[in-house]
C-alpha cells in the first residue's frame, strides 16, 4: 500500500538549507542515464552498491528527499545487481557456498538498517556513513594484500 508523503522536517542546526524537493518529472534524463552508467561501471568492476554515490547526488544535486533517494537508489541497485550477478555467474565468479552465509545476513542487516534509519536524523546518518567510509579506508590501506 502506498503511504502519503510526509512533509520534510525542518533543517537541524548546522544543516544547510536546501530548496524544496523537485518533482521527478523535473529531473534531467541524461544526467540520470550518465550517473546510472557510472554506478553500473563501478558495480561491475568492484561489486559496490553505488548508493554511497547515488543518494548524495540525488539529495544534493537533484533535490530529492533523502528517504526517496535511498528507496530509489535501492531499486536501481537491485536491477544493476541482478545484471552484474548474472554476468559474474556466467564468468564463473560466483561461489554458491558463500551465498548461504551472505544472503541471510544481508537480508537481516537491510531490515535492521532501514528501521534504524527511520529513527535517525540526517546528521546522525551522515556521521555513521563517514565512520564506515573511514573504517573501510583504513582496512583497505592496512590489509591491501587481501585484494591482490
Amino acid at each position: 500500500a502506498l503511504r502519503p508523503v510526509a512533509t520534510p522536517a525542518p533543517a537541524e542546526a548546522g544543516e544547510p538549507h536546501l530548496p524544496p524537493p523537485r518533482q521527478a518529472s523535473d529531473q534531467p534524463l541524461a544526467g540520470a542515464a550518465i550517473g546510472g552508467s557510472f554506478i553500473g561501471l563501478l558495480k561491475g568492476l568492484f561489486g559496490v552498491g553505488g548508493a554511497f554515490l547515488i543518494v548524495p547526488v540525488m539529495s544534493r544535486v537533484g533535490r530529492v528527499r533523502r528517504e526517496v533517494a535511498v528507496g530509489s537508489s535501492l531499486f536501481a541497485i537491485l536491477v544493476a545487481s541482478l545484471v552484474a550477478a548474472v554476468r559474474h555467474t556466467t564468468l564463473g565468479n560466483v561461489d554458491g557456498s558463500d551465498l548461504l552465509a551472505l544472503v541471510p545476513g544481508g537480508l537481516f542487516g537491510s531490515f535492521v538498517g532501514a528501521r534504524a534509519a527511520r529513527s535517525m536524523s540526517p546528521a546522525a546518518i551522515r556521521r555513521v556513513f563517514l565512520a564506515v567510509m573511514l573504517a573501510s579506508t583504513v582496512y583497505l590501506v592496512l590489509f591491501r594484500s587481501a585484494y591482490s
